[in-house]
């Protein structure tokens, strides 16, 4: 059963929608999304931008699925296009001033999105063409499993990944 409160769909986390908005854009946003609440007709563009606010948190959290955007560029592709077409829609739809701001927001958020994917395309290319021939291709590790379990140095609570795992598998490749 869906909770009539969530407009965020596959929002499994404790966080709540309100909270999820304002993580990602401030309480100024927030308090847009609210007011076009209220003068919905259909729901219809309602849904299609909390559909994008989910995918947006949920790549931002989940290194595994940004990590499929970066490796796969079809599938970035299609879930950009998706994202424009819902936008397109939302626009063509839209009655209210405050709508063109909020879709503003999204679509520099989304063009930020694809700014840092390429970011990390070129770093992780860098870092092949320049550390690959010393340590090995295949001691050079993007994937998040690896990223993950060395997201932190353990000295605190902070969380910090790194661009890459590098695991030499001769002593000589260390200096």
């Amino acid at each position: 059963m869906i909770d009539p409160k969530r407009k965020i769909p596959y929002n499994y986390t404790s966080a709540d929608d309100d909270q999820i908005i304002e993580h990602l854009f401030g309480s100024t946003f927030l308090e847009k999304i609210k007011s076009l609440e209220t003068k919905k007709a259909t729901g219809r563009s309602s849904r299609l931008l909390h559909r994008f606010l989910g995918d947006l948190f949920i790549i931002q959290r989940n290194p595994f699925l940004f990590q499929e955007l970066v490796e796969h560029p079809f599938q970035r592709k299609r879930l950009f296009t998706e994202f424009e077409n819902d936008f397109k829609t939302i626009e063509e739809n839209a009655n209210h001033e405050t709508v063109f701001e909020v879709l503003a927001i999204c679509k520099e958020a989304l063009r930020a999105l694809c700014k840092q994917i390429k970011s990390v395309i070129s770093d992780q290319h860098r870092i092949l063409q320049q550390l690959g021939p010393v340590i090995g291709k295949k001691n050079i590790y993007f994937d998040p499993f690896n990223i993950t379990a060395h997201t932190t140095d353990a000295t605190d609570w902070r969380r910090f990944s790194p661009i890459a795992i590098l695991r030499p598998d001769r002593e000589d490749q260390v200096p």
